[in-house]
């Protein structure tokens, strides 16, 4: 909100959320292809909410600290 009155942004502010793709879940992680087209390197862990996420399934992702956190899948 400070950035509204034209204070400095904070830490918390600048965290984003982002529209992605599962490519693959399994126990390990979830590797995300990202609506820019590009797919994750790494696989990442999600929040738990009792959702099984599969391959074709759109997700809400967390940016946050450099890394990314799985939220959950979102219906079309």
């Amino acid at each position: 909100m400070d950035e509204i009155f034209g204070g400095q942004k904070t830490e918390q502010a600048q965290q984003q959320f982002i529209l992605a793709t599962v490519e693959n879940a399994g126990s390990s992680g979830t590797l995300i292809r990202f609506d820019d087209g590009t797919t994750s390197l790494a696989r990442y862990k999600r929040i738990v909410t009792g959702q099984t996420l599969s391959a074709g399934d759109r997700v809400l992702v967390a940016s946050i600290s450099g890394s990314f956190v799985v939220i959950g899948k979102i219906s079309n």
